[in-house]
């Protein structure tokens, strides 16, 4: 029973139990199929040319690779499913069995339990036999109930259903400090202005093109390496059809604060 509390403690709540949860990767598979699917057939063309572009290799080498990759996903997915079927195979096995070794143990430990289960299967087995003889006389079998069997420890103090009561009315509320309110608000308008939205990176794209037609990104950062972060929110919103600002991509690579990214102007619409 110390095993069986010990797999129940460290293995069932402490790991297994990751299993059963929504945080477990195992459920988002026939999603992670359906996403396997797409990359293979609609995005396949896209991803092999993204691959020949960044690697500075053909095509024929890009959709290699990119099969590969897809394959190896694929296997990954199908392995995870092998492995949580096997975890949860052997962990009902394993429950099972030691239900049935705690049972066991129970009925022949010599408890009380066990010695009363004995009598009668001992009383089935000479009713079906219709042995009338006086079986022959054991202590144990009639040691049921040891010396202050019943003792102040058996008794107990009957459980009480918790009543609800009613809340206390709340009379005395203690002022916010302005300074913090202040600060907190000071904290939330920074992170508004600060934050990867469309409406920042447009007043952004036009802080940029203030009296000028275009703008290299590269130019930016040398400028500014700090601005990496925004310079990332102008590509990553340039398909968007609210946008304020066209991107052209060149085709040169350029390395800049150690960051090598494929070159871009930002333009007026």
């Amino acid at each position: 029973m110390l095993f069986f509390e010990e797999y129940e403690q460290h293995i069932v709540i402490g790991a297994y139990q990751r299993f059963k949860t929504n945080d477990n990767l195992f459920y988002y598979r026939n999603s992670l199929y359906e996403r396997i699917d797409y990359c293979e057939d609609s995005l396949f063309g896209a991803l092999v040319k993204d691959y020949a572009e960044t690697e500075h290799t053909t095509e024929d080498v890009g959709k290699y690779e990119i099969e590969k990759l897809i394959r190896s996903m694929r296997d990954s997915v199908e392995e995870m499913e092998e492995l949580i079927t096997a975890i949860d195979r052997h962990h009902i096995l394993y429950r099972t069995r030691a239900v049935q070794r705690a049972q066991f143990l129970l009925l022949s430990d010599g408890s009380t339990k066990g010695k009363i289960a004995g009598l009668l299967r001992h009383y089935a087995d000479t009713l079906q036999n219709g042995d009338s003889d006086t079986p022959e006389t054991d202590e144990a079998w009639f040691q049921v109930f040891s010396q202050s069997y019943v003792d102040q420890s058996s008794l107990y103090t009957p459980y009480k259903r918790k009543r609800s009561t009613p809340i206390d009315e709340i009379t005395d509320i203690e002022p916010l400090d302005d300074n913090f309110i202040n600060e907190q608000n000071r904290a939330l308008m920074d992170y508004a202005r600060n934050a990867l939205t469309l409406e920042n990176v447009n007043i952004y794209a036009k802080e940029l093109l203030s009296g000028k037609r275009s703008v290299a990104a590269s130019y930016v950062l040398e400028q500014d390496p700090s601005a990496v972060v925004k310079i990332v929110g102008l590509y990553t919103y340039s398909q968007s059809p609210e946008r304020s600002y066209n991107l052209s991509l060149q085709e040169e690579y350029v390395t800049v604060s150690s960051i090598r990214f494929k070159n871009f102007l930002i333009e007026r619409v």
